[in-house]
C-alpha cells in the first residue's frame, strides 16, 4: 500500500525518528521509493554546530538504501509546512513519514506545529513519530495496534491502512470508542431543572463498532473491541502506552477537521509517545 514515501528532515537526529517505525510499516513491501526532503527555513535560527545537514541526508539515504528503497533528495527553501505540502502535491507520495520533534526538541514550538499544520491539509496518510517512542527496542514490530473510532464512516477511513499493516506483520488490533463523560441529564418530568445520574451502557457502545470489527475479522485480522468513558484524547493517550502504534482518522462525526476527531487527533499527537498513523478522512 505504501510504495512512495516522503520523508521531511531538518538535519537533526530527532527529525530522523520516523525512520525505524517507517521500516516496520514497509515490512515485506518491495519496490518502495523514498523522497528525502530538506526544507531550509529562512526565519529559523541557525542550526547548532553539532547539526550537519549534509551528514543527515547522507545518513538517511544510506539507511533507506540498505532497506532496498530507491531514494532521491529534494531541497526547498521557505516555510517548512507549506513546502512539505507543496512537495507532496508535486511528488504524489502514498505516505508522509516525519518526526514530531526537530532541532531543539521542543514539540510545540518547532516540529510539532509543523506536523499539526501538515496533518490538517495533507491528502495522504502520515506516520508521525515522537522521538521518545524509539526508547523501545528497535526490533519491536507493530504487534499491537490501537484504533480509536467514533462509529462514523469518516473515522473508518483509517481501516484499510490498519488492515494492510496488521496483515503484513500479524498485528493484534484493538478498536476503541471513547464516550464523553456526561454525569447528569435533565429529568423530563420535572417542573424545574432537576439532574440525575446518566447511565453508561458499555455494551451499547461496543455494538456500534461491530461492523468495523467484522470488517477486520473478514480480512483475517486478529481484532477486538473496547469501550471507554471519559475525555477522548486523555483516554486514548493512556491506552496507547500498551500499544506499538496508534492509527486513526483526523475527521470524525462532523467531518470538520478542527472539531471532535480533528482536535482529538492533534491532542493525541502532542502527548502520545507511540508512533501515530493518521489519515485525513474526507466528507
Amino acid at each position: 500500500m505504501f510504495r512512495k514515501i516522503l520523508i521531511p528532515l531538518d538535519g537533526s537526529e530527532l527529525s530522523e525518528s520516523a525512520l525505524e517505525p517507517l521500516k516496520r510499516v514497509l515490512h515485506e513491501v518491495e519496490g518502495a521509493e523514498a523522497s528525502i526532503l530538506f526544507v531550509s527555513d529562512p526565519d529559523a535560527p541557525d542550526p547548532p554546530e553539532d547539526v550537519s545537514i549534509e551528514g543527515s541526508l547522507r545518513r538517511v539515504n544510506a539507511r533507506l538504501r540498505e532497506w532496498g528503497l530507491e531514494c532521491e533528495t529534494l531541497r526547498e527553501s521557505g516555510d517548512p509546512a507549506t513546502k512539505i505540502l507543496d512537495v507532496a502535491e508535486r511528488v504524489g507520495p502514498d505516505l508522509i513519514a516525519m518526526g514530531t520533534h526537530g532541532r531543539t526538541g521542543l514539540q510545540r514550538l518547532v516540529r510539532g506545529s509543523v506536523a499539526e499544520r501538515v496533518l490538517r491539509h495533507a491528502g495522504v496518510p502520515l506516520l508521525l513519530v515522537n522521538p521518545s517512542s524509539e526508547e523501545r527496542s528497535e526490533d519491536t514490530a507493530f504487534r499491537r495496534i490501537l484504533v480509536p473510532l467514533d462509529g462514523s464512516a469518516l473515522a473508518d477511513a483509517i481501516l484499510p491502512y490498519v488492515i494492510a499493516v496488521a496483515r503484513s506483520v500479524g498485528s493484534e488490533v484493538t478498536l476503541v470508542r471513547v464516550e464523553a463523560l456526561e454525569p447528569y441529564i435533565s429529568h423530563p418530568l420535572a417542573g424545574v431543572p432537576m439532574l440525575e445520574p446518566k447511565l453508561w451502557n458499555a455494551q451499547a457502545v461496543r455494538e456500534t463498532l461491530q461492523p468495523q470489527l467484522d470488517r477486520l475479522l473478514d480480512a483475517r485480522v486478529d481484532a477486538k473491541i473496547e469501550a471507554r468513558i471519559g475525555e477522548a484524547a486523555g483516554e486514548i493517550a493512556a491506552m496507547a502506552e500498551d500499544y506499538d502504534l496508534v492509527a486513526l482518522s483526523s475527521h470524525g462525526r462532523s467531518g470538520v477537521s478542527r472539531w471532535w476527531f480533528g482536535s482529538v487527533a492533534e491532542q493525541i499527537l502532542r502527548v502520545v509517545t507511540r508512533p501515530v498513523l493518521l489519515v485525513r478522512g474526507k466528507a
